[in-house]
Protein backbone atom coordinates (compact mmCIF):
# COMPACT_ATOMS: atom_id res chain seq x y z
CA UNK A 1 0.00 0.00 0.00
CA UNK A 2 2.59 2.59 0.55
CA UNK A 3 4.73 1.67 -2.24
CA UNK A 4 1.49 1.99 -4.34
CA UNK A 5 1.19 5.24 -2.70
CA UNK A 6 4.08 6.63 -3.20
CA UNK A 7 4.58 5.75 -6.79
CA UNK A 8 0.96 7.53 -7.34
CA UNK A 9 2.77 11.03 -5.72
CA UNK A 10 5.98 10.90 -7.79
CA UNK A 11 4.06 10.54 -10.51
CA UNK A 12 1.93 13.20 -9.54
CA UNK A 13 5.21 15.37 -9.22
CA UNK A 14 6.57 14.18 -12.40
CA UNK A 15 2.78 15.40 -13.77
CA UNK A 16 2.79 19.01 -12.10
CA UNK A 17 6.15 19.56 -13.07
CA UNK A 18 5.26 18.73 -17.30
CA UNK A 19 2.19 21.24 -16.52
CA UNK A 20 4.74 23.99 -15.40
CA UNK A 21 6.95 23.35 -18.00
CA UNK A 22 4.41 23.65 -20.34
CA UNK A 23 2.55 26.47 -19.18
CA UNK A 24 5.94 28.41 -18.52
CA UNK A 25 5.51 31.11 -21.08
CA UNK A 26 1.85 31.12 -21.04
CA UNK A 27 0.02 30.86 -17.92
CA UNK A 28 -1.07 32.62 -14.82
CA UNK A 29 1.69 33.64 -12.24
CA UNK A 30 -1.10 31.69 -9.65
CA UNK A 31 -0.89 28.90 -11.36
CA UNK A 32 2.64 28.57 -12.16
CA UNK A 33 3.16 29.48 -8.41
CA UNK A 34 1.31 26.52 -7.56
CA UNK A 35 2.55 23.80 -10.01
CA UNK A 36 6.02 25.01 -9.16
CA UNK A 37 5.77 23.75 -5.71
CA UNK A 38 3.39 20.55 -5.70
CA UNK A 39 6.39 18.31 -7.05
CA UNK A 40 8.02 19.13 -3.29
CA UNK A 41 4.89 18.58 -1.73
CA UNK A 42 4.31 15.64 -3.19
CA UNK A 43 7.92 14.28 -2.64
CA UNK A 44 7.18 15.40 0.83
CA UNK A 45 4.38 13.39 1.57
CA UNK A 46 6.06 10.18 0.16
CA UNK A 47 8.72 11.15 3.25
CA UNK A 48 5.82 11.33 5.74
CA UNK A 49 4.26 7.88 4.21
CA UNK A 50 7.22 5.79 4.70
CA UNK A 51 9.19 8.09 7.74
CA UNK A 52 8.31 8.42 11.07
CA UNK A 53 10.98 9.12 13.49
CA UNK A 54 13.38 12.04 14.19
CA UNK A 55 15.13 12.18 10.70
CA UNK A 56 11.22 13.02 9.51
CA UNK A 57 11.55 16.49 10.52
CA UNK A 58 14.89 16.48 8.98
CA UNK A 59 14.14 15.57 5.73
CA UNK A 60 10.51 17.34 5.55
CA UNK A 61 11.88 20.90 7.12
CA UNK A 62 14.86 20.80 3.61
CA UNK A 63 11.89 19.83 1.44
CA UNK A 64 9.53 22.49 2.53
CA UNK A 65 12.49 25.20 2.42
CA UNK A 66 13.03 23.53 -0.99
CA UNK A 67 9.20 24.61 -2.49
CA UNK A 68 9.96 28.39 -0.88
CA UNK A 69 12.93 28.63 -2.59
CA UNK A 70 10.52 27.36 -5.93
CA UNK A 71 8.33 29.51 -4.98
CA UNK A 72 10.58 32.86 -4.63
CA UNK A 73 12.54 32.32 -7.64
CA UNK A 74 9.39 32.33 -9.60
CA UNK A 75 8.35 35.95 -8.66
CA UNK A 76 9.68 38.68 -10.67
CA UNK A 77 12.41 40.85 -8.01
CA UNK A 78 15.82 40.54 -7.19
CA UNK A 79 14.62 40.71 -3.56
CA UNK A 80 12.33 37.60 -4.00
CA UNK A 81 15.47 36.04 -5.67
CA UNK A 82 17.26 36.65 -2.22
CA UNK A 83 14.81 35.07 -0.01
CA UNK A 84 15.13 32.18 -2.75
CA UNK A 85 18.85 31.67 -2.10
CA UNK A 86 18.58 32.07 1.50
CA UNK A 87 15.02 29.58 1.75
CA UNK A 88 17.55 27.01 -0.34
CA UNK A 89 20.60 27.51 2.08
CA UNK A 90 18.66 27.35 5.11
CA UNK A 91 17.26 23.90 4.27
CA UNK A 92 18.93 22.03 1.65
CA UNK A 93 22.48 23.57 3.00
CA UNK A 94 21.89 23.38 6.98
CA UNK A 95 19.03 20.65 7.63
CA UNK A 96 19.12 18.46 4.97
CA UNK A 97 22.59 18.32 2.91
CA UNK A 98 24.58 18.61 6.45
CA UNK A 99 22.53 16.94 9.54
CA UNK A 100 20.67 14.39 7.82
CA UNK A 101 23.58 12.96 5.50
CA UNK A 102 26.04 13.40 8.62
CA UNK A 103 23.55 10.79 10.13
CA UNK A 104 23.93 8.33 7.40
CA UNK A 105 27.83 7.67 7.54
CA UNK A 106 30.20 8.63 10.03
CA UNK A 107 33.31 8.73 7.53
CA UNK A 108 35.01 11.98 6.98
CA UNK A 109 36.60 11.00 3.89
CA UNK A 110 38.33 14.62 3.53
CA UNK A 111 40.16 14.00 0.34
CA UNK A 112 36.42 14.07 -0.99
CA UNK A 113 36.94 17.87 -0.01
CA UNK A 114 39.66 18.62 -3.29
CA UNK A 115 37.08 17.65 -5.86
CA UNK A 116 34.21 19.50 -4.15
CA UNK A 117 35.89 22.18 -3.69
CA UNK A 118 37.18 22.71 -7.34
CA UNK A 119 34.08 22.16 -8.87
CA UNK A 120 32.06 24.74 -6.70
CA UNK A 121 35.12 27.26 -7.03
CA UNK A 122 35.09 26.90 -10.89
CA UNK A 123 31.25 27.74 -10.71
CA UNK A 124 31.91 30.73 -8.87
CA UNK A 125 34.89 32.53 -10.99
CA UNK A 126 32.55 31.67 -14.16
CA UNK A 127 29.55 33.83 -12.64
CA UNK A 128 31.77 35.87 -10.35
CA UNK A 129 32.14 39.20 -12.92
CA UNK A 130 28.17 39.68 -12.74
CA UNK A 131 27.17 38.99 -9.09
CA UNK A 132 27.63 42.40 -7.82
CA UNK A 133 25.48 42.44 -4.39
CA UNK A 134 24.98 38.87 -4.61
CA UNK A 135 28.88 38.15 -4.44
CA UNK A 136 28.48 37.26 -0.53
CA UNK A 137 25.30 35.15 -0.36
CA UNK A 138 26.52 33.67 -3.85
CA UNK A 139 29.51 32.46 -1.77
CA UNK A 140 27.97 31.06 1.21
CA UNK A 141 26.00 29.31 -1.14
CA UNK A 142 28.45 27.90 -2.67
CA UNK A 143 30.48 26.91 0.07
CA UNK A 144 27.49 24.84 1.31
CA UNK A 145 27.32 23.22 -1.60
CA UNK A 146 31.26 21.84 -1.16
CA UNK A 147 29.65 20.33 2.08
CA UNK A 148 27.05 18.59 0.11
CA UNK A 149 29.46 17.53 -2.14
CA UNK A 150 31.53 16.56 0.11
CA UNK A 151 28.91 14.38 1.88
CA UNK A 152 27.73 12.66 -1.12
CA UNK A 153 31.27 11.43 -2.30
CA UNK A 154 31.74 10.23 1.48
CA UNK A 155 28.63 8.42 1.42
CA UNK A 156 28.87 6.84 -2.00
CA UNK A 157 32.41 5.81 -0.65
CA UNK A 158 31.16 4.08 2.36
CA UNK A 159 31.51 0.11 1.01
CA UNK A 160 29.20 -0.59 4.48
CA UNK A 161 26.27 0.95 3.30
CA UNK A 162 23.61 -0.08 0.97
CA UNK A 163 24.74 0.55 -3.00
CA UNK A 164 21.89 1.46 -4.39
CA UNK A 165 21.34 4.08 -1.49
CA UNK A 166 25.03 5.21 -2.51
CA UNK A 167 24.18 5.75 -5.88
CA UNK A 168 20.38 7.75 -5.48
CA UNK A 169 22.53 10.20 -2.93
CA UNK A 170 25.57 10.80 -5.54
CA UNK A 171 22.52 10.86 -8.56
CA UNK A 172 20.64 13.48 -6.38
CA UNK A 173 24.38 15.68 -5.72
CA UNK A 174 24.67 15.50 -9.45
CA UNK A 175 21.58 16.48 -10.52
CA UNK A 176 20.72 19.37 -7.88
CA UNK A 177 24.56 20.53 -8.38
CA UNK A 178 23.91 20.90 -12.67
CA UNK A 179 20.33 22.43 -11.86
CA UNK A 180 22.28 25.09 -9.52
CA UNK A 181 25.23 25.97 -11.57
CA UNK A 182 22.83 26.25 -14.53
CA UNK A 183 20.41 28.53 -12.67
CA UNK A 184 23.23 30.79 -11.74
CA UNK A 185 24.29 31.03 -15.27
CA UNK A 186 20.80 32.25 -16.19
CA UNK A 187 20.63 33.95 -13.53
CA UNK A 188 23.88 36.25 -13.91
CA UNK A 189 24.01 36.45 -17.97
CA UNK A 190 26.51 33.83 -18.01
CA UNK A 191 23.98 32.22 -20.74
CA UNK A 192 21.10 33.73 -22.48
CA UNK A 193 17.60 32.97 -20.89
CA UNK A 194 15.15 30.70 -22.60
CA UNK A 195 12.69 28.26 -21.82
CA UNK A 196 14.76 25.32 -22.74
CA UNK A 197 17.04 26.55 -20.03
CA UNK A 198 14.44 26.86 -17.34
CA UNK A 199 13.16 23.37 -18.59
CA UNK A 200 16.61 21.36 -18.10
CA UNK A 201 17.06 23.61 -14.93
CA UNK A 202 13.69 22.68 -13.32
CA UNK A 203 14.08 19.20 -14.19
CA UNK A 204 17.20 18.86 -12.89
CA UNK A 205 15.85 20.04 -9.58
CA UNK A 206 13.14 18.25 -9.05
CA UNK A 207 14.82 14.82 -10.09
CA UNK A 208 17.50 15.74 -7.48
CA UNK A 209 14.54 16.19 -4.95
CA UNK A 210 13.03 13.49 -6.04
CA UNK A 211 16.10 11.39 -5.22
CA UNK A 212 16.78 12.84 -1.93
CA UNK A 213 13.54 12.17 -0.71
CA UNK A 214 13.97 8.60 -1.94
CA UNK A 215 17.46 8.22 -0.28
CA UNK A 216 15.55 9.03 2.69
CA UNK A 217 13.26 6.20 2.38
CA UNK A 218 15.91 3.60 1.01
CA UNK A 219 17.86 4.63 4.48
CA UNK A 220 15.56 3.88 7.06
CA UNK A 221 14.47 0.55 5.02
CA UNK A 222 18.23 -0.32 4.84
CA UNK A 223 19.44 0.82 8.80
Amino acid sequence: MKLLASISLYLLAFLCGVLFIVFKNHGDLSLLLLLKILPTLFFSFAVIINIRNKDNFLLLTGLICSGMCDFFMELPTNTFHVFGIISNMLGLGLVLYLLFFLSITKQKNYFGLIPSFIVMLAMFFVIMPNLGSFFYPVMVYCSIFVLFIWRAITIYSDQTKDVHLRIIVLNACISLVASDALLSFSMFSVIKTSLFYSSIIMALWWIGLALLSVSGIVYKKSA
